[in-house]
């Protein structure tokens, strides 16, 4: 995005695409929930921001059908601890993000 200065060409659009359908494809051969989570969210801003809407929005639908299989608690130092916080703040952050889209 930097190097054409926000204006892509059709090849870089192209590879722009490209790159965004990769993160699609690769994300779910992540074992962990939280870190899909966030690449499908990060994946998805980035492809907004280069003008991919059809790849943003398969990653924000892609994110949202993941918030089911979210345990209800996960293990920290030894406790089970509340996944509440997480999800709240995933949530704000990933509405926040649904703002700008058109």
């Amino acid at each position: 995005r930097r190097i054409v200065k926000g204006h892509h060409t059709r090849k870089t659009a192209a590879f722009v695409r490209a790159c965004a359908a990769y993160c699609y494809i690769t994300i779910p051969s992540i074992t962990s929930v939280f870190t899909r989570l966030e690449l499908y969210l990060l994946s998805g801003q980035v492809a907004l921001l280069n003008q991919c809407l059809g790849q943003a929005d398969a990653c924000f639908k892609a994110a949202l059908s993941l918030i089911p299989e979210l345990p209800k608690t996960v293990e920290c130092d030894g406790k089970p601890r509340s996944s509440e916080s997480y999800l709240v703040s995933y949530l704000c952050h990933f509405l926040s993000t649904l703002l700008v889209v058109p």
